[in-house]
């Protein structure tokens, strides 16, 4: 279990979606930094705890997961923020991460 304070536009959006869904609440952590390739590698996180501030922030408690391969990845721009890099997302392959 480890703890990681979000501050970027693009984290705290994906706290804000991440809070508006059930739980398990998951999200992947590309291993590779800037690569969003199909073919990338990256562990799956699943956040325990969610600790909002004031300025938008997010503290947040998360469990390491399974190993994943991206399969398919695209940019999402954060909303109010067109000026900010945008949120990576995609379709993730658990089955051939573990081979």
């Amino acid at each position: 279990v480890i703890d990681l304070h979000f501050f970027e536009p693009r984290y705290r959006w994906m706290c804000e979606r991440l809070l508006m869904g059930r739980a398990p609440r998951v999200f992947g952590f590309v291993t590779r930094s800037g690569s969003r390739l199909a073919g990338s590698h990256g562990y799956l996180c699943e956040a325990l705890e969610f600790v909002p501030h004031r300025r938008g922030t997010f503290d947040v408690r998360m469990r390491i997961g399974e190993r994943f391969t991206v399969a398919e990845a695209w940019e999402e721009e954060v909303p109010g923020h067109h000026d900010v890099p945008p949120l990576l997302v995609g379709y993730l392959d658990l089955r051939s991460a573990s081979a």
